[in-house]
């Protein structure tokens, strides 16, 4: 048993959290609201079974549909953010209105500075920074354009693809940090998974309205299914400002060890160090044969740390790095 929690606790919290938990919440809610409306033989057995018998069976099912959650997490998420099942038209009205959402936001927050309030202004650009910076990435839906602004983040700053080079910087960043972006990011699995949860409570309470049974408390739940999923989304979105600043410190810490993998050095200014990872990105991304006619590892050479055979010290080559 000790084991059993020092398992829950260690790796298997986040998957506690992010997802069994709030498959719980939501099978609550069908439990005492749509199961005694049904007519079938097993929903009579379990309306009659005593109640740590239905708990333990809701845990059950709990613990076995959040394992499935978890394993399928990213069309989940890219249902939510748009990128999944979206007609093209669709996606680009939605696209559209969120360019003028964020405009209005920005709008809104230039005219609270101007009048002078400072904390008005901090809010509403609070929402402006919930898009991302180029607007040729923006997504759909507001909470797809909440994860893209971090996802991002390393492109626009650094001319690093994080995507690709995402395991290179969670390996190099501290251990602290990834710690910090793993419970931000089990913060949004919450309310993604009670986004979905609340969905499938009012779609039952509705298909459950066709037949015989409690109408009143039918409604009832179909009210509480779609305020839940319109509140949760809300939540989600709030909930990755936090995750939104844990990637970006680990892009920040971690891209310093993701070099050395390379055997490069970061360069002192800027500009080299974007040339740098944009060869990077290319050398992983591509096949070597690309990375030879594009002279790729030549540009590569330029940042590559090279062992003085007379002493235990490096030296970096300061070969100027031509544009990828």
């Amino acid at each position: 048993m000790t084991d059993l929690v020092k398992g829950i606790v260690g790796g298997g919290w986040n998957l506690v959290v992010g997802w069994i938990l709030p498959t719980f919440l939501a099978l609550q809610v069908v439990a005492w609201l749509l199961v005694p409306a049904w007519t079938t033989e097993a929903a009579r057995s379990y309306v009659e079974s005593p109640l740590a018998t239905r708990q333990a069976l809701l845990l059950a099912v709990s613990a076995v549909v959040g394992l499935v959650l978890a394993a399928v997490k990213t069309p989940l998420y890219r249902l939510l953010e748009g990128y999944l099942l979206w007609p093209r038209w669709l996606v680009d009205r939605s696209t559209t209105r969120q360019r003028r959402r964020r405009d209005s936001h920005a709008r809104s927050s230039d005219r609270a500075l101007a009048a002078g309030s400072s904390l008005r202004y901090a809010l509403l650009y609070e929402r402006v920074q919930r898009y991302p910076a180029d607007d040729a990435q923006f997504a759909p839906t507001a909470l797809g354009n909440s994860i893209r602004r971090f996802e991002h983040y390393a492109s626009d700053r650094y001319n690093l693809d994080s995507q690709l080079l995402w395991h290179h910087l969670a390996t190099s960043a501290p251990d602290r940090l990834v710690k910090v972006q793993e419970n931000a990011s089990t913060n949004v699995d919450f309310f993604v998974c009670l986004v979905y949860g609340s969905g499938l409570t009012a779609t039952c309470a509705l298909a459950t309205l066709v037949g015989p049974g409690r109408p009143g408390v039918l409604w009832w739940a179909v009210v509480l299914g779609l305020a839940g999923a319109r509140i949760a989304y809300r939540l989600a979105i709030i909930a990755t400002d936090e995750w939104d600043r844990a990637v970006r410190a680990m892009v920040d810490h971690g891209r310093l060890g993701a070099a050395k993998v390379f055997g490069l050095a970061v360069p002192k200014r800027l500009a080299e160090e974007r040339d740098m990872w944009r060869a990077v990105n290319t050398l992983v991304r591509r096949p070597y044969a690309y990375s030879t006619s594009r002279d790729v590892p030549g540009k590569l050479d330029a940042f590559r740390v090279q062992h003085d055979p007379n002493s235990l010290t490096v030296v970096l080559e300061t070969r100027p790095a031509p544009n990828p």
